[in-house]
């Protein structure tokens, strides 16, 4: 990778991180549930505004880690190295997802991993098996 494409990804990953944390402050706002007497359908409703906030929240901060750590790892100079296997990963991915911190393969790997583990034991023996067998 050259020096002017490191110079233009890490721009780009510096504007998300300042988006990110803009809308982090934004959506903190809606953190608060407002107890003022007013009827328990508004106060019910205003709980389920939280926890949309809430999650919104845990979304946003998930994706400032990882632009967090794609400026660390250009930092340290590792940066456009993949995590899993060590291999670049790809200008072109890199281009759509500055802070993509894995290959193409390893990240369908990892996603495919979760989602057995998400799936539960059957599915999580059965993704093992066809790993090891590959």
């Amino acid at each position: 990778m050259t020096k002017t494409q490191t110079m233009r990804f890490q721009a780009a990953l510096e504007a998300r991180r300042h988006e990110l944390a803009r809308e982090i402050h934004a959506q903190a706002g809606g953190l608060a549930i407002c107890e003022d007497g007013r009827d328990p359908i508004d106060q019910i409703q205003s709980m389920k505004q939280r926890d949309e906030a809430v999650l919104a929240v845990q979304w946003l901060s998930r994706a400032l880690s990882e632009v967090d750590a794609a400026l660390r790892a250009m930092s340290e100079g590792v940066y456009g190295s993949c995590v899993g296997c060590g291999e670049p990963i790809s200008l072109k991915r890199l281009e759509t997802i500055p802070w993509a911190s894995r290959c193409v393969g390893c990240q369908e790997s990892t996603e495919r991993r979760q989602a057995a583990q998400a799936a539960g034991p059957a599915w999580v023996s059965r993704f093992d098996e066809e790993r090891e067998a590959a």
